[in-house]
């Protein structure tokens, strides 16, 4: 058993053990270097965020346990950015040009556009993973937006590979317009916007 240290922030630091299978590196970073990887990927933040929450709701849920209090455990499996899967009744959807996939909206005012997140346990309510074999879109990639009776679609910040509306570059946080038969690409995916 190998013991090694691993820097979280620049005021926690956390020692774990673990056993190599293989030759292994291990890089100490230190606090300078750590907030520069996350002003270069703010992904990383967001990933290190999420994986917390869902850490500090799993503590919470077992200190109600001990304390013999209720819990609904449904509602604790589930990320705070993360809304319940909506049923695929919603007729608006997107759909892979590809392969023909359609990918329903959610029936609330947001629709998360991503791929599966098995490190926090995070699912966008579109997930492409199964259609991005080449992993260009990102964890949280873009949302759908509803008001009243438009839709627009919003980049998050950190996505690498880009969100477009029929071939133009959207920029990040900024929501852009959809109508029916619009081209919507997500990283290499494209898809076309249809409303019924």
């Amino acid at each position: 058993m190998q013991f090694f240290t691993t820097l979280l922030s620049p005021l926690v630091i956390r020692v774990e053990s673990a056993t190599r299978m293989t030759e292994v590196k291990v890089v100490a970073i230190n606090g300078s270097r750590f907030d520069e990887m996350l002003r270069k990927n703010p992904e990383v933040a967001v990933r290190i965020i999420r994986k917390y929450s869902k850490r500090l709701r799993e503590a919470n849920t077992l200190l109600e346990k001990l304390a013999g209090r209720e819990v609904d455990v449904d509602h604790v499996s589930m990320d705070a950015t993360q809304h319940a899967p909506a049923p695929k009744a919603a007729r608006h959807r997107l759909v892979d040009v590809s392969t023909g996939t359609a990918f329903f909206f959610s029936t609330g005012d947001e629709t998360t556009i991503g791929r599966a997140d098995p490190v926090t346990g995070i699912l966008p309510d579109i997930d492409l993973t199964a259609v991005d074999t080449n992993r260009s879109v990102s964890r949280r990639h873009a949302k759908i937006i509803r008001s009243g009776k438009e839709y627009h679609v919003l980049e998050e910040v950190g996505t690498v590979n880009g969100t477009y509306v029929n071939d133009q570059k959207i920029p990040t946080g900024v929501p852009v317009t959809l109508h029916d038969g619009d081209l919507v690409k997500i990283g290499l995916i494209s898809m076309k916007a249809v409303f019924d």
